[in-house]
């Protein structure tokens, strides 16, 4: 039996007023049967009816009753489908199979039935009917007594059934062989002895003891078998009473606790089916049905999972065209996740998942759907809407909740989330294709901005399908010659002239055409191609600069720029050493550019990486500086040669007065510091006469000369070879030609 300690603590209010209804039903099922036992203690003697002729056909029924009972309670509990079976269990079933036996001799021994070894009597069918009754009380005192953690093993069970066939043996021999060693039960013509009345009322007091210590363990551990046992050992002891009472054959005593006698064992019979077959059956269907709901919803938080989202959206689906209705999917990412991991450890990151869920549950309506898709990711189904607006107020109204911060475990952690979101019918029609484009909606969120939603579009298909197919070809542009090398000049503001020039990497894809690198570098870095790239564009701006040296032109220097994962290699300075030496350049006509937020990631293995390069005796730039989180204190410990002002100070610095600002206070820490200057994304005359009065050293830009090819680089040197000044490039390229 199950026992019910071993619960969930959510189960206990209503296992605790199911156990308390089942107690009082166990009281008064008691309580009614006890009602003819009060009645015969009330009746005169002389009045009780006497059943004559009908008594011994109505005895012999409830003994075949009796045995029928007593034969499946044995079938049933020794053959237990359970793999553990209770030692009590195992008791009950072996000595009810003695019983069984002994209520079969006992109906063979009736006076009037044929011979059974010897002559049937009244004393010798009390002699089994005690036995029987006596092992009866035995046992059920033995399992009120025994707890049912404890289980039976083979040994267990051999014990058990050799001790009931025992039993047996030695009562049929007793009364068989032996009658006459035993005392008297009956005296023919006045009734039954004292002795026989006292083991009844012995008998009674088992059963009373065995029914009491029952009642308290269905009340104490809440168990519902023990409060069958209970009524079953509460009536046996009814039928002890009716049968002290029993004093001649014919008596209605006599049948009242032959019929007490029945209802009991129907009571054990029932006690042992729950154990054997409906509390193991019940087990298994619980089993299932949880294994089931693992199937089908998300363990940490208890939402349905994709599976289980993806059946109720193609039910959804079939709902809408019958209603001609819309529905909308949401994609949910929460934004930064990775990092409250990485900061806090995934404890913290499993509750704020469930915080999430139970944050987003409530903006739900009935007609939404809530799905947890894996890690932090989240689907929505809004169903029966009828245009867009409706999708955009929920996205809006997520977004807010996630905006809160949530408080796990002493912090107070401030998130955000991405949305993405589609529509049927416009969008898709298939569960599958709407799941599809509300992650491809939010991954767009994701790449572009974060904390907002984004309905699907087919560009992002577009877009899409190019990512995967530049992130398939990246990876064989070099080997197929896919890869060139623009250079872009620097000029120098006090001369006029070219002082060196950047290597920048460009893409001709052979179905995508110019790629610019916006948009592959940033896949080579997620998918390791830029180790390559980096190393050989860096091999050959060093062998183009060398080849310019030896064609006579103004010596330059070329400008690489190194990636996060190239800055991190410990080999980074053992490898441009290397290149430097296979070229031939001289080191200090190589510039080696890494921008802030590169440098700023770890300050100590940066600077020990930077002074390793500079003993090399290549050039170092900090670029895209003002757009990371450089300090002060850093900076001046960086073995640096040039600050690189981004554009994005540039573009706006003759109209913004803040851009402006920052601008001159750049330039005027970089001398104060030793530093040159130089600015990117110079496009106007404006913009290169204000960082020319502002002090800057160098520019680049559309200004003066988009990045060009080395050939068309060195006719643009041989045309002048001093320089091409500022007023002559004034009527040259336009930005963005």
């Amino acid at each position: 039996m199950t026992d019910p300690l071993l619960a969930g603590d959510d189960d206990l209010p209503d296992r605790h007023q199911g156990a308390a209804a089942h107690f009082w039903r166990i009281a008064l099922a008691i309580a009614a049967l006890g009602g003819p036992v009060l009645w015969l203690a009330l009746a005169e003697p002389q009045r009780m009816p006497d059943l004559g002729t009908v008594y011994l056909p109505l005895h012999i029924a409830m003994e075949i009753f009796s045995i029928v009972i007593a034969s499946m309670i044995f079938a049933l509990g020794w053959h237990n489908i359970s793999d553990k079976i209770p030692c009590n269990v195992i008791i009950l079933s072996a000595a009810f199979l003695a019983v069984a036996l002994l209520d079969l001799c006992h109906l063979l021994s009736l006076e009037g039935m044929p011979d059974f070894v010897t002559p049937g009597s009244v004393p010798k069918a009390i002699a089994f009917a005690l036995a029987s009754r006596i092992v009866t009380a035995a046992a059920l005192l033995v399992v009120a007594l025994l707890p049912w953690s404890l289980y039976a093993g083979r040994r267990i069970r051999c014990i058990a059934l050799a001790v009931s066939m025992a039993s047996v043996a030695l009562a049929a021999w007793v009364v068989l062989y032996r009658f006459d060693a035993l005392p008297a039960t009956f005296v023919q013509g006045q009734g039954v002895t004292l002795l026989k009345v006292r083991v009844e009322y012995a008998l009674f007091a088992l059963y009373t003891a065995a029914a009491l210590l029952f009642l308290w363990r269905a009340w104490r551990r809440r168990d519902r078998n023990a409060g069958y046992l209970a009524v079953a050992a509460a009536i046996m002891a009814m039928s002890e009473v009716c049968f002290t009472w029993h004093a001649q054959p014919g008596e209605l005593p006599g049948m009242l606790g032959h019929f007490y006698k029945v209802i009991a064992g129907g009571y054990l019979y029932w006690a042992i089916f729950l154990d054997a077959l409906r509390e193991p059956y019940q087990q298994l269907r619980r089993s299932e049905q949880s294994r089931l709901r693992q199937l089908t919803h998300d363990t940490l938080t208890g939402l349905p999972n994709r599976a289980l989202i993806a059946q109720k959206l193609r039910q959804a689906i079939v709902h809408a065209r019958l209603r001609n209705t819309m529905l909308a999917v949401f994609f949910l990412d929460v934004d930064f996740f990775k990092k409250v991991n990485a900061t806090f450890g995934h404890g913290v990151g499993d509750e704020i998942i469930r915080a999430c869920a139970g944050r987003l549950a409530p903006a739900l309506t009935s007609d939404n759907t809530l799905a947890r898709q894996a890690g932090d990711e989240f689907i929505i189904l809004q169903e029966n809407i009828t245009d867009g607006h409706q999708a955009a107020l929920l996205a809006e109204n997520l977004l807010r909740r996630m905006r809160e911060p949530f408080h796990i475990q002493g912090h107070e952690i401030f998130l955000s989330a991405s949305v993405g979101i589609t529509l049927f019918p416009d969008d898709e029609t298939t569960e599958n294709g709407l799941l599809h484009k509300a992650h491809m909606a939010m991954s767009s969120v994701k790449k572009d901005a974060r904390n907002t939603y984004r309905f699907h579009t087919s560009d992002m298909e577009r877009g899409l399908r190019e990512q995967l197919m530049m992130e398939s070809s990246l990876h064989h542009a070099l080997d197929n010659g896919e890869l060139m090398i623009h250079y872009q000049p620097k000029v120098n503001f006090s001369t006029g002239a070219v002082a060196g020039v950047e290597a920048l990497v460009r893409w001709n894809h052979p179905v995508l055409g110019q790629v610019p690198p916006a948009s592959f570098i940033p896949i080579a870095e997620e998918n390791g191609c830029i180790d390559a790239i980096g190393m050989w564009v860096l091999e050959q701006a060093c062998a183009q600069a060398r080849k310019w040296q030896e064609l006579s032109l103004p010596l330059l220097c070329v400008s690489v720029n190194l990636s996060a994962r190239q800055f991190q290699q410990p080999r980074l300075a053992e490898q441009v050493g290397q290149v430097l030496r296979d070229t031939g350049l001289v080191p200090s006509c190589l510039e080696l550019e890494i921008t802030e937020s590169t440098v700023m990631q770890d300050t100590e293995a940066a600077i020990t990486a930077l002074q390793s390069l500079k003993r090399l005796g290549v050039v170092l730039s900090v670029d895209d500086f003002g757009t990371g989180y450089s300090s002060l204190s850093c900076l001046k410990r960086f073995p640096i040669d040039v600050l690189k002002i981004d554009r994005s100070f540039v573009s706006d610095v003759t109209h913004d007065t803040n851009d402006a600002a920052i601008t001159r206070a750049i330039i005027a820490l970089a001398h104060g510091l030793d530093l040159a200057v130089v600015a990117e994304g110079v496009e106007t005359l404006e913009q290169a006469l204000f960082l020319q009065a502002n002090g800057c050293d160098e520019m680049q830009g559309y200004y003066f000369s988009r990045p060009v090819l080395p050939d068309e680089l060195a006719d643009m040197l041989r045309a002048d070879p001093v320089a091409r000044n500022m007023d002559a490039a004034a009527g040259g390229a336009a930005p963005g030609a």
